[in-house]
């Protein structure tokens, strides 16, 4: 959230708005308490973890497990990883 330069929360918005990026699962990282959680998850985040927390894996591989698994619009469909079809060039 803190950044130097630019808030976290300005980064997860730009993110957000522009096409290229908009559909990349934001996971936000934080030092600061939960209370951001809410705000986060309206505003694009799929998850918020506190720093302090990060020493557990049992927190942290759970959101990137359910990052990963969100279903998105922008991926290939099945039929483009059928083997008994042609590549094409």
């Amino acid at each position: 959230m803190m950044l130097p330069k630019i808030s976290g929360l300005n980064v997860l918005l730009t993110l957000k708005k522009d096409r290229a990026t908009d559909k990349i699962p934001v996971i936000a990282l934080s030092g600061l308490p939960s209370s951001n959680d809410a705000r986060l998850r309206r505003d694009g985040a799929v998850s918020f973890l506190q720093k302090s927390n990060l020493e557990d894996l049992d927190n942290l591989l759970p959101a990137v497990d359910y990052a990963l698994l969100l279903p998105r619009d922008d991926e290939f469909s099945q039929t483009s990883f059928r083997h008994d079809r042609p590549l094409q060039n």
